[in-house]
């Protein structure tokens, strides 16, 4: 059997030699690439013969699978399978294998982070001092009291939801599926969002696109919400907007 790294994972040089140490001993073939493909055919390239392949977040296309014929399993060391044709591997019979809740607690701490961070304007203070700048605009806001939205209740969501209640806030939560948690109060996504957050025209347009993409549907209100001090965090990475 050939299996085939794609791309770097974060290993060390040390656990990739001894992976492979292991796999040879087994009479199996393990391929390994320190660089990420640039393009299908460099990816195609190297995944082409092999039984098995491995990789991150790098998105594999339809033309990738049809042009790797042995292919059985797919090896996803990322929580997310988004970038991967399951419906093409549930055709092939391809087995797809992903690496859910290694990060749970991570993302939700940096949830907190990033929220600590945007409301007592941490970051703009200290850019601020390094600047001998005076205390005007100094002061934040609290977490403790507010309210705190979570859109999609699963493993993160609750992790979240858990650090969040344990700074005082009250939790509203929507998921698509229905469930029961303590201190939680479930809630449709219109009211969420019309309690949680307070949108500028160009937040909303950022998140009405988010839910486009994730196929969420959401009535056309005009939110108007007169609490400051709000913001929208995207734990994929991107800090929406803050007031």
């Amino acid at each position: 059997m050939k299996i085939v790294l794609l791309e770097p994972i974060g290993i060390t040089s040390a656990n990739i030699a001894k992976t492979k140490t292991d796999f040879d001993m087994s009479r199996h073939k393990f391929v390994y690439y320190d660089s990420r493909p640039e393009n299908d055919e460099e990816i195609i390239q190297r995944a082409r013969n092999a039984d098995v392949i491995v990789l991150s977040n790098l998105p594999l296309s339809e033309n990738v699978i049809n042009n790797c014929p042995s292919l059985k399993m797919i090896s996803v060391a990322f929580a997310g399978v988004d970038h991967i044709p399951m419906n093409l591997c549930i055709e092939r019979k391809i087995v797809v294998s992903n690496g859910g809740g290694y990060s749970n607690h991570a993302v939700a701490e940096l949830v907190i982070g990033s929220a600590i961070n945007l409301f007592r304007k941490i970051n703009w203070n200290d850019s601020q001092t390094r600047k001998f700048s005076t205390r005007e605009g100094f002061l934040g806001s609290e977490l403790f009291g507010k309210t705190f939205g979570i859109i999609g209740f699963g493993k993160i969501g609750k992790e979240t939801a858990k650090l969040a209640q344990a700074f005082g806030c009250k939790i509203l939560a929507y998921n698509s599926s229905q469930k029961v948690f303590p201190y939680i109060e479930f809630v449709e996504l219109d009211y969420l969002l019309k309690t949680s957050v307070r949108y500028k025209n160009t937040t909303k347009q950022m998140i009405l696109r988010l839910f486009i993409i994730l196929g969420i549907k959401v009535s056309r209100y005009e939110y108007q919400d007169s609490r400051q001090n709000n913001l929208f965090l995207d734990t994929w990475g991107l800090i929406l907007d803050t007031f």
